[in-house]
């Protein structure tokens, strides 16, 4: 039988040896989905942690590397800032109950409150003018897309006329919103296309893409003339009157037999010269797909030079210079200059997992 002070020696051992090698294969906070706010200075992102259940909503303050933890409700996810960055909208949840919500609260996290209540409501987004926020919500027993009004507070479909909406984006300029419109569903299936809409009426809606095209996740170019968007095919762009459609990867494995398109959302750098993208490697002896063996490319939207490689990770997002990607690796947050995109990307958090 082993001493009472020998049983604490061993206790106190495999404790410190637990500190030391456990976050290299069992990462003790797991961070993803970085959002710059709109002056640059500050980077909203998610974290899992061992510490607490659920995951949390924290925000760095890039000049002083000061990290403040915005939410302390069981799971909180998918921040946006508002355009003029002095709140962020998120999806939370109630610890009494798993239906999603969506909460509000000011960047140095005061004020937190909840906005709309339920229906497995998620994913916010600021229209360019602050006064909207619109939100995925299970109302009407179907996936849709719906508006709160910061004038009237009221909420309203934000397109009428669609029965099922999964995704939106607004034009830079504001005047347009395109959107994908699911026109066909299975069990474990479905079928949409890209649509747009004019912001003002929200009524007269026209789709870009047919359904031999379909399409999906539509992002706007800087311009405000552009739609790039996925499908099954690869990686498109049209022209918002939907003409000049061009298939920039033509399908999964198009450059690279190791990879295969990941569901991250692209983004177009700040002149609207390239497109990001993300893939995932493909591994032929689990036929499984890793998320941690995800990478990040830069593609010319003239087709002129072949796929970039920018970084391994996901998530990621430019800044508002347009000089710097921030994304998720291994948990960690990380930033890359985008100019010189060579240099190894540097952690900004957790540094220490």
């Amino acid at each position: 039988m082993l001493s009472f002070f020998a049983k604490k020696t061993i206790y106190i051992f495999l404790l410190i040896l637990s500190a030391l090698v456990l976050p290299r294969f069992v990462p003790l906070k797991s961070c993803y989905a970085p959002i710059w706010s709109p002056d640059g200075q500050k980077i909203a992102f998610t974290c899992d942690s061992l510490f607490w259940f659920g995951r949390q909503v924290h925000i760095i303050n890039l000049k002083n590397k000061k990290t403040t933890r915005l939410t302390s409700r069981l799971n909180s996810n998918d921040p946006s800032w508002s355009p003029h960055g002095n709140q962020i909208a998120f999806t939370c949840y109630n610890e009494s109950s798993s239906t999603g919500s969506i909460c509000i609260a000011d960047k140095n996290g005061k004020n937190l409150r909840e906005l709309i209540s339920g229906d497995s409501s998620c994913c916010p987004v600021w229209s360019h003018d602050g006064e909207e926020i619109a939100f995925s919500s299970y109302r009407e027993k179907k996936r849709n897309f719906y508006v709160f009004n910061w004038k009237n507070n009221q909420v309203t479909k934000l397109i009428k006329k669609t029965e099922q909406v999964n995704w939106c984006s607004w034009s830079p300029d504001g005047k347009k919103i395109a959107f994908e419109y699911i026109y066909e569903t299975t069990t474990d299936s479905y079928k949409s296309k890209i649509c747009i809409v004019n912001n003002k009426n929200r009524q007269e809606t026209t789709c870009v893409t047919d359904e031999s095209i379909g399409g999906g996740l539509p992002v706007w170019s800087p311009d405000s003339q552009k739609i790039a968007f996925t499908t099954g095919e690869g990686i498109f762009i049209i022209n918002k009157n939907s003409s000049n459609l061009i298939q920039l990867i033509k399908n999964f494995k198009d450059y690279n037999d190791d990879f295969v398109i990941h569901s991250s959302p692209l983004w177009w750098t700040s002149e609207g010269k390239y497109l990001a993208f993300h893939t995932k490697t493909y591994n032929s002896f689990t036929d499984k797909v890793g998320i941690f063996d995800s990478k990040i490319h830069l593609m010319k939207i003239d087709k002129s030079e072949p796929p970039q490689y920018l970084a391994q990770g996901f998530d990621s997002s430019l800044s508002p210079n347009g000089k710097q990607v921030a994304f998720s690796d291994n948990g960690h947050i990380k930033l890359i200059n985008l100019d010189t995109h060579k240099k190894k990307p540097r952690i900004i958090y957790p540094l220490i997992r």
